[in-house]
């Protein structure tokens, strides 16, 4: 079974490829070591928010989609460059990929949510 680092770095991998850049080219949009983002596309490593953030700005993808959620609904696109964006986009991965009941993950998403609105 994937592991949710393994998912995450092979829909980097997959972004990256469709916007013909190398680990190299990605890395320096990115500003992160190539070594870093090879080790983040198979599965090692992950990123800080911060770099979730910048990978989705330069992949053109939210980084619900990097976390594997299906894209957002046409009726909500999110802002390129918004916090508030990629907060509520935050949350939505949170719910997807974390079981229902979580104490420090509910709370997690009421800070997100709140920061939302």
């Amino acid at each position: 079974m994937a592991s949710l680092r393994t998912d995450f770095g092979s829909n980097i991998k997959i972004a990256r490829l469709r916007k013909n850049l190398t680990q190299e080219q990605l890395s320096e949009l990115v500003d992160i070591g190539d070594k870093h983002l090879s080790s983040v596309e198979v599965g090692k490593k992950f990123v800080s928010y911060t770099t979730l953030v910048r990978l989705a700005e330069v992949l053109e993808v939210t980084p619900a989609e990097l976390m594997g959620a299906p894209p957002p609904f046409p009726s909500d696109p999110p802002s390129p460059g918004s916090s508030r964006s990629c907060n509520k986009q935050l949350v939505q991965v949170i719910c997807f990929a974390v079981p229902e009941g979580h104490p420090f993950l509910e709370s997690l998403v009421k800070v997100l949510e709140k920061l939302s609105e």
